[in-house]
């Protein structure tokens, strides 16, 4: 069973990649903890770096530099935004050529075939690309229901809505208050206080507090 708190420091992540490539959320989350465990510096065997444990450019792997010559260094792959960039990223490139989650799921392992059929088993993890399909997509389908609610939806609702802004002000207002008097590091990602942040010196102005 997955520890979903693991995960959740990556929440706003994955949230922000998933809306980039139009993917669901919950489908990335289930990709990460199948494939590293929420784990952003975490290597396998073969080489792959973090998160979505992403084959980097600097790969050991002969014959497979000049595959990965784009991608990002090892490194820079520990970066948990990048990595789920290119997590996203991929995913994306694999249901825009295949159509379905499933043969997504596949081409990211590299287990499909030419006529798109989801076949044969990872060299490297033993895998069938199968099972990877189907386990990720039963995680996919467990992640919780507030994995990914924030302020977000109530800065939508704001914005239909400006009578609801005083509000909303005070509610974030005391959220950051309280994120700064007890900064955890799921609570002070870097995405979290840069979006706490903005919404409060951007939201709201004189004109809106009148």
């Amino acid at each position: 069973m997955a520890d979903w708190a693991k995960l959740r420091p990556y929440a706003s992540l994955i949230r922000e990649q998933a809306a980039a490539y139009d993917l669901d959320p919950n489908l990335i989350a289930g990709l990460v903890w199948f494939e590293s465990g929420a784990n952003p510096t975490i290597r396998s065997a073969a080489g792959a770096v973090g998160l979505g444990q992403i084959m980097p450019s600097d790969t050991h792997l002969r014959n497979y530099d000049t595959l990965f010559a784009d991608r990002p260094t090892s490194e820079e792959l520990e970066d948990p935004a990048l990595n789920l960039d290119w997590s996203a990223r991929i995913i994306k490139q694999g249901l825009d050529r295949w159509g379905t989650e499933a043969q997504a799921l596949a081409a990211y392992l590299g287990t499909i075939n030419a006529d798109g059929a989801i076949t044969g088993t990872d060299t490297w993890t033993g895998v069938s690309g199968n099972k990877y399909v189907d386990s990720i997509l039963a995680l996919r389908d467990e992640v919780p229901a507030d994995m990914f609610d924030d302020m977000q939806a109530q800065l939508i609702a704001v914005q239909r809505d400006r009578d609801g802004a005083h509000w909303l002000k005070q509610n974030i207002q005391a959220e950051w208050e309280a994120l700064l008097r007890n900064p955890t590091p799921e609570r002070m990602s870097a995405s979290h206080q840069k979006y706490k942040r903005w919404v409060i010196d951007n939201l709201w102005s004189e004109d809106w507090d009148g």
